[in-house]
């Protein structure tokens, strides 16, 4: 047993040795210096492109068969330019497969990597060849790597079509053993910089290959910019062969609570699908920015014309623009270069409002909206919107609009369709018919005007209109409205591109102002009294025409005397016939 043993020690050692020789012979003979122009002509074959090795490449054979294959670049298309670069790669391979006749690389280390993507004014790009290239049409390998680091490099994505340029910086990659079948982690890091500024972003997840497909689960994200910070967990799948992907993802940014399933299929001309549902959103917090003084842009609505999206989006509290809705309810759908929302459901200022709206991304483009509210507060609604005290009152409110152009003054001044409103309980803000009545026997023949105050109001019990809008005018006839003291019609117009309105308003007496705190006006009892209302509606302007209330006034008594004298003939007469 001991001379078994001897002998198994002396073989082990012989073996060793002769291991050693061979190292030291491979290391003195070989030189992978050698083979650099053979590896420069199989790239320039397959690609077209051409690579340059500027470092010595370095052979290392123990503990494992490493290559150092330092400085390196490789040009753009036809030779032209340069596509990318790299300080050092490393390239180590495990002994034992070499030794049975297979190949493992047990570890790709990579510092200094950057590559500069460029799209040019035609759409084509300077990777296009790489995608559609020899190496498309080889059968797939099977891979089997130990892990990959990369570490201080960069991407840039620079599109000379819009002037556009991205960097991703400070790039950093480890995984762990990449093979098919089996479970790995990885690591992800970067920084995005643009015109916007930076931002930086990291990712772990679990990642299992499959022969067509990448499983990611556990996925931990974190974005992060100037001004906020979103995080993301969930899983996602992604299928080679069949061109698709999809992700159940949770995430969390700044007040928001969000839950989301993607899913995406063909990934040359993508079909999107979602379902979207949001907690709650502060969309101003967002849109702050855009309200500025510097001069409107043109819509920008060609991503439209190739988007391919439908699903969902479910917001359990919005503010928008200073709107605050709940129950949000939208119905997404793209395609065509029409973008549908239908339907569109919310509850909003003790009401609820349900209908569709849809844009078409044309050289002109067009928009359309349909809706109806239903119980609505208007008062508060047009506070939050507007900031300005105009209306109150509660009831039904319905738009159907249409509008085209580039920019929000074009939509403002093309705006055509219908509106309506009913409401009940309210108020005309801006000024007090009643205190201006009160104040008429001072003023009996002249005229009574002033600004609109905010403070005055004018009560009604009913108040109803219907607009038909052309070129921006919202054009009014038949407005009604009543309280217990005057009735209320109108016609004129509101200026909806210019934000002002000049109205004629009639207003009818039919009860005594006597015990509101007013004197008593029965003689005006019938009279009709013109209130013209006009100007831009920051600075509305209100004027009564009292001549013509005095006019009316007169002509009301002249009648009522004449009634009297008449029922004073008739019962003389009476008197008379009777010999009473």
């Amino acid at each position: 047993m001991k001379k078994i043993l001897k002998y198994a020690l002396l073989a082990i050692a012989v073996l060793f040795a002769a291991f050693l020789l061979f190292l030291a012979y491979v290391a003195i003979e070989v030189d992978p210096n050698d083979y650099k122009p053979q590896i420069v002509a199989f790239v320039r074959d397959e690609t077209g492109r051409t690579l340059n090795l500027e470092g010595k490449i370095g052979l290392k054979l123990f503990p494992r068969i490493g290559l150092n294959l330092g400085k390196a670049s490789l040009s753009g298309p036809q030779g032209k330019g340069q596509f990318a670069s790299m300080d050092n790669a490393m390239l180590d391979m495990a002994w034992l497969p070499l030794l049975h006749g297979g190949l493992k690389v047990d570890r790709i280390v990579i510092d200094g990597l950057h590559v500069a993507l460029v799209r040019y004014p035609d759409g084509t790009t300077n990777y296009d060849d790489l995608a559609s290239g020899k190496a498309g049409n080889a059968k797939k390998p099977e891979f089997d790597i130990g892990g990959i680091m990369v570490a201080n490099s960069s991407v840039s994505l620079e599109d000379e079509k819009t002037g556009s340029k991205r960097v991703f910086d400070g790039i950093s990659l480890a995984t762990g053993r990449l093979k098919e079948g089996v479970h790995t982690d990885f690591s992800l890091g970067l920084v995005m910089k643009d015109a916007g500024g930076e931002s930086k972003l990291s990712l772990k997840s679990g990642l299992l290959p499959g022969p067509e497909s990448y499983a990611l689960d556990g996925i931990d994200l974190e974005f992060s910019g100037e001004k906020h910070v979103v995080a993301v967990k969930g899983s996602a799948e992604i299928e080679m062969e069949k061109q698709s992907a999809s992700a159940d993802l949770s995430s969390k940014f700044d007040d928001s609570h969000v839950r989301a399933k993607l899913a995406v299929k063909g990934f040359a001309s993508p079909a999107y699908r979602f379902d979207v549902d949001i907690d709650r959103l502060d969309a101003d917090r967002y849109l702050a920015g855009s309200k500025d003084s510097s001069p409107e842009k043109p819509f920008d609505l060609a991503f439209l014309r190739k988007l391919d999206a439908s699903g969902n989006l479910a917001i359990g509290a919005l503010k928008v623009y200073g709107l605050q809705l709940s129950k949000v309810a939208l119905g997404i759908h793209a395609a065509g270069s029409r973008l549908t929302l239908a339907p569109i459901k919310a509850d909003l200022y003790q009401g609820k409002s349900a209908g569709s709206a849809a844009v078409e991304a044309l050289v002109v483009p067009k928009f359309r909206l349909k809706e109806n509210f239903s119980g609505i507060s208007v008062g508060p609604l047009i506070r939050d919107m507007t900031k300005k005290d105009i209306l109150e009152g509660r009831g039904a409110v319905s738009v159907d609009l249409a509008a085209s152009g580039n920019l929000v003054g074009d939509l403002r001044k093309t705006l055509a369709g219908k509106a309506s409103l009913r409401l009940t309980d309210g108020a005309v803000r801006g000024v007090d018919l009643a205190a201006a009545l009160r104040g008429i026997q001072s003023k009996i023949g002249g005229a009574q005007s002033g600004a609109a105050n905010a403070s005055e109001k004018t009560d009604f019990s009913e108040l109803s209109a219907t607009f038909d809008i052309r070129n921006g005018i919202a054009h009014n006839s038949d407005l009604t409205a009543k309280s217990p003291l005057f009735r209320l019609g109108g016609e004129g117009d509101i200026d909806i591109g210019r934000s002002a309105m000049n109205y004629l308003a009639r207003v009818s007496v039919v009860a005594t102002l006597q015990g509101q705190g007013g004197a008593d006006l029965s003689s005006l009892r019938g009279v009709t009294v013109p209130v013209r209302i006009s100007g831009p509606f920051d600075s509305l302007h209100y004027s009564l025409d009292i001549g013509s209330m005095a006019s009316g006034a007169l002509k009301a008594k002249v009648e009522r005397k004449k009634a009297e004298v008449k029922d004073k003939v008739k019962e003389r007469l009476l008197k008379g016939l009777f010999g009473n």
